[in-house]
């Protein structure tokens, strides 16, 4: 690997900050690879990256202690991980923060966490690139749309395709080039964990929860089992699937909507179980249905088949945000937060609360009308153009957009 960093430094610069400063110990159970680095992400409450601290580490180093600036007004939670030859090699879980304030933390870095369906990369002003692995070619996703690149023979690491676009690896970066626009440097960031998850079959046979450390296996004929979980085989070569094996079954995940039979929700991860003894294999959805709704805020389009006019400014607009099973946001006058989770194969909106602020007639009404709409909500829909669609049973009752 030909670069190394010195000192630690921002990918860019960050808004005012109002927490103390403090430390983080970074731990691993085996000696660090040579050439390895650790990442440090502060992620806000989009989930997204809003700083990220990167440095070195020596060949068999097992922690790492990275001190912290103040954290930005937007800092959530923490996240660390290990990346070497370009690819993330260990992960922490995402921690939490209270106040922007994170003093002498300790985060413990894990193989089983770093499992996942793609690599992401982050490059000049924040922008990220998804990377699939599919054989010799390599399927890149950004905001402009999807590259499929080949690897070049007479060019080692190096990815292009017949309109210009060149991705060239080296160590822990990769320089990116795409027809009309100027050479972007890009670098390895983390994902969210895939793991701990629950896989379920879509007739309800069976059921299946992989932990970082056990696995529940529940099949027709045979008893829950709970298993070590490093008695498993598990792979992920980050083509968009993972594969779990055991000695008389095999599961195979991959990443893409999943529905389940009579059950108003949808599901990121699709799941295909093989019984070895009889070569049956049966469909299911694992994962978690409140993932494809988390990150960044929804803007409320319509309520209860009514059509909201547009407002002159963002202060009317009704939102709701779905992060760490709560949800939170704005009505039309007050802000609110509640609880959000998936209670018996149905979405839930619980225990609602609001601040009570002065609001005109007509807005009050409105804003009762969107909570009482939170409160029914059994289920979503994701359209093609990305349109929340919440459902009341089979009924729509409320859309919503992202900006």
């Amino acid at each position: 690997m030909r670069h190394a960093y010195a000192v630690l430094f921002m990918c860019f610069l960050a808004p005012p900050a109002l927490s103390q400063e403090g430390a983080v110990t970074i731990t691993w159970a085996e000696p660090a690879e040579p050439d390895s680095g650790v990442l440090l992400l502060i992620r806000n409450e989009d989930g997204e990256n809003s700083l990220s601290l990167r440095h070195p580490v020596e060949a068999g180093d097992t922690a790492a202690q990275i001190d912290l600036p103040p954290l930005p007004r937007t800092a959530q939670a923490l996240q660390a991980g290990m990346i070497t030859e370009g690819s993330v090699t260990l992960q922490s879980a995402i921690i939490p923060i209270s106040n922007r304030t994170a003093p002498d933390l300790t985060l413990a870095l894990h193989q089983s966490l770093a499992i996942g369906f793609s690599d992401l990369w982050e490059c000049a002003d924040r922008v990220q690139i998804q990377i699939t692995q599919e054989n010799d070619e390599l399927v890149l996703r950004h905001s402009g749309g999807i590259l499929l690149l080949a690897a070049q023979p007479d060019a080692e690491s190096t990815f292009a395709d017949d309109a210009g676009s060149v991705l060239h690896f080296t160590g822990n970066q990769a320089e990116l080039t795409m027809p009309g626009q100027p050479e972007v440097v890009c670098e390895p960031t983390l994902f969210k964990p895939v793991l701990p998850l629950e896989a379920v079959a879509a007739n309800g046979e069976w059921r299946i929860e992989l932990g970082l450390e056990t696995a529940l296996i529940d099949l027709p004929g045979l008893e829950d089992e709970t298993l070590p979980s490093d008695g498993l085989g598990i792979s992920a070569p980050r083509n968009g699937a993972m594969n779990v094996s055991a000695r008389s079954l095999s599961l195979r995940l991959t990443q893409g909507r999943c529905r389940l039979p009579d059950n108003n929700l949808i599901y990121p991860i699709s799941a295909e179980l093989t019984l070895h003894a009889t070569a049956t294999i049966s469909d299911g959805c694992a994962g978690s249905a409140l993932d494809l709704l988390s990150g960044r805020s929804w803007y409320v389009s319509s309520l209860f088949g009514s059509v909201l006019a547009p407002n002159a400014g963002e202060a009317r607009a009704m939102t709701l945000q779905i992060n760490n099973g709560q949800i939170s946001g704005r009505g039309t006058c007050n802000r609110y937060v509640g609880r959000a989770k998936v209670e018996d194969g149905q979405l839930a909106f619980r225990e609602l609360g609001t601040t009570r602020l002065a609001c005109p007639t007509d807005l009050r009404n409105l804003e009762l009308r969107f909570l009482d709409a939170l409160e029914v909500a059994t289920g979503f829909d994701i359209s093609r153009d990305g349109m929340l669609i919440l459902r009341s049973g089979p009924m729509p009752i409320l859309t919503a957009v992202r900006r």
